[in-house]
């Protein structure tokens, strides 16, 4: 949307501007791109509804309908209020897919891998990012046909939804759904397929994964009942298993990372660098490599996310990002003060910028979906993963409102809030966020089972076996089950 808004024959034809790329009505532009966050939202609390009743699959397939159908009239939109409603049913779409995906990843994956699946599913979304704004860099360039320019950059998303909703028939059910629908042969079937070269349903492994999940379901089912989003949010009147602790933990986490400064960086990037002393022209380009840096940088969080644990490289990252901002902040008033040495200065506060985009790539673009995919009991685990797309959708909302008045009231000091910002969330995870790495869903529970908020007293808690009923795992070689859940 960021090229289609320069457009000037989409200015015209939402009678937003003129024909010289002229915007008379910022306003009414700045709304038609919020108001996908409002679809997504609807579409989060869709997904967790659609998919803990009707399966993650059928979730997949209604979700990519929503993007199908908002996609096509975007590209066909005529006026304002025809683009408002596009927005939004994309908007629902986008919202349930990314509310349904982690789960489904996480569901399916071995405990010692989890979060690098998901992570890399996340990879992609910078990927796509890149391709997209490399496609819209391509097509502005010339201005041949303006016309067709916005109106295929919207239409574009039709092909990958065509080609998800054909080949997500081909994919497996989530074992973990399998069992809470009682259909047991099916889930077995799935976890020998998924879990063994050779389908062996006698492994040990699958074994024991198979008795784990249908003990964990039954404590669930007896322990929660059936769970209304008031009642995860509140926690009124069912909340043995402290889910509402998880809900606001992950809602927690999904504010954090917009606020560590990520939504500055995608929207006002390019108003960041053309203060640099740069031109407009250069600017294009850098924000092209900071896009494939940032892309580049996501693999880095598949790869050390088990490894070395959710905690440990948020933290990490929260630091690094905030020296990051602290430096940029420093250079960028340099530059400010000092006119003669200004594209010296800005040249070096821009390249922090970008050193913060690929810190946050290899640190926080994927913790906070991975946690929200793999905390919530299976009874609601979809509604739960859709509650943290809520908050990524409120985070960005809050963002998009006061962002803008942050960089018009401080300028280049907004850095230093964002600096200061990702040091206050480090004792924040310390203090409040319990690992989840090389952990099954299962163990969940036993996790989040401490009455106490703080991290230290509830892994002490599960460290003594003061937790629910004993883990039927443990019945089962330990050995075995390290070996076999290796990705």
């Amino acid at each position: 949307m960021g090229s289609v808004n320069a457009n000037p024959n989409y200015l015209v034809t939402m009678g937003l501007g003129n024909a010289d790329g002229v915007v008379f009505d910022s306003t009414k532009q700045g709304g038609i791109v919020s108001i996908y966050y409002l679809g997504t939202l609807l579409g989060s609390l869709l997904g967790g509804m659609v998919s803990d009743r009707f399966g993650r699959k059928i979730a997949v397939v209604t979700g990519c309908f929503w993007v199908f159908l908002g996609a096509s009239l975007m590209a066909s939109a005529m006026n304002v209020t025809w683009m408002l409603l596009a927005r939004v049913l994309a908007g629902i779409g986008t919202g349930q897919l990314t509310s349904v995906v982690p789960i489904w990843s996480a569901e399916t994956s071995g405990h010692l891998g989890r979060g690098a699946y998901i992570s890399y599913e996340l990879t992609f979304e910078p990927v796509a990012t890149v391709i997209g704004y490399w496609m819209a860099y391509g097509l502005t360039k010339n201005h041949a046909n303006e016309a067709f320019e916005w109106r295929f950059l919207v239409a574009f998303q039709l092909i990958p939804v065509l080609f998800l909703v054909v080949l997500v028939n081909f994919l497996p059910e989530s074992p973990r759904f399998l069992i809470k629908k009682r259909d047991k042969d099916t889930a077995l079937e799935v976890l020998a397929r998924i879990r063994t070269k050779d389908v062996n349903y006698n492994d040990p492994m699958v074994v024991a994964e198979m008795e784990s999940i249908i003990y964990q379901e039954q404590i669930e089912c007896t322990t929660t009942g059936k769970m209304t989003y008031f009642h995860m949010i509140t926690g009124y009147g069912r909340d043995k298993l402290h889910i509402t602790r998880r809900v606001w933990l992950c809602f927690g986490l999904m504010i954090m990372q917009l606020w560590s400064g990520i939504f500055a960086v995608s929207v006002y990037g390019p108003i960041v660098f053309s203060q640099a002393g740069f031109s407009a022209q250069k600017v294009l380009l850098i924000n092209g490599v900071n896009n494939i840096i940032y892309m580049c940088s996501t693999v880095v969080c598949g790869l050390t996310v088990d490894r070395i644990g959710r905690r440990k490289l948020m933290i990490i990252g929260a630091v690094a990002m905030g020296v990051c901002w602290l430096l940029a902040g420093g250079f960028s008033e340099l530059a400010r003060i000092t006119p003669t040495k200004t594209s010296t200065y800005g040249a070096t506060s821009v390249a922090f910028i970008i050193i913060y985009n690929a810190v946050f790539g290899a640190s926080w673009l994927t913790p906070p979906y991975i946690y929200s995919a793999e905390v919530y009991p299976l009874e609601v685990r979809g509604k739960g993963m859709a509650l943290g797309v809520l908050a990524w959708s409120v985070g960005n909302g809050m963002c998009g409102l006061v962002t803008p008045i942050m960089f018009s009231a401080w300028s280049g000091r907004t850095l230093f809030f964002f600096g200061a910002i990702n040091f206050a969330w480090v004792p924040v995870i310390w203090c409040f966020y319990p690992e989840t790495a090389k952990r099954t869903l299962e163990e969940m529970d036993y996790i989040f089972s401490s009455k106490s908020l703080f991290v230290s007293r509830a892994e002490k808690k599960l460290s003594q076996g003061d937790v629910l009923p004993t883990d039927l795992r443990a019945k089962h070689d330990p050995d075995e089950l390290e070996r076999a859940s290796k990705p």
